[in-house]
């Protein structure tokens, strides 16, 4: 999938301006985002030359595949995203509090309702153990055996 992914860039690479002619492919393929591509693929290609045709005790170089992980190094492009979320977070953080507690204080009160409701049956030992299927019922999930 990657190498289909990257073959598939460098063929239309060629239709952005920059990227155009034999010079443009070069960049292309020296840019950042294509090294850590070639990076994540290359060392299964070359386990595939290395040991072709051979089958049975054939060394393992799955460790040299971690290099895949390399390709977390192109997420530069959405930092600025993740900065945006940041400060939504921040500037609504007084809202979100207040709608955490509000939340808290719902699940506690069908917990009690639910308790006192079904006082002795099982499950409903104590308010906490409660709290699981007061959760169940808020989310819409019904209860641990059926449905609500």
């Amino acid at each position: 999938l990657f190498i289909a992914e990257y073959i598939t860039r460098f063929a239309v690479a060629g239709e952005r301006a920059k990227y155009r002619g034999t010079a443009g492919r070069w960049r292309f393929v020296t840019s950042w985002a294509s090294i850590v591509d070639l990076c994540s693929f290359m060392p299964w290609i070359a386990e595939k030359i290395i040991y072709w045709g051979e089958d049975g005790d054939v060394p393992s170089t799955a460790y040299v595949r971690a290099f895949r992980v390399l390709r977390i190094l192109k997420t530069d492009r959405f930092t600025g995203a993740a900065d945006a979320l940041g400060r939504v977070f921040y500037v609504n953080m007084h809202i979100l509090g207040v709608a955490g507690v509000l939340a808290g204080m719902l699940v506690l009160f069908t917990s009690s309702l639910l308790y006192y409701s079904g006082k002795g049956a099982e499950g409903f030992e104590s308010i906490p153990a409660t709290m699981y299927l007061s959760i169940l019922m808020l989310t819409g999930q019904g209860e641990p055996d059926g449905e609500l």
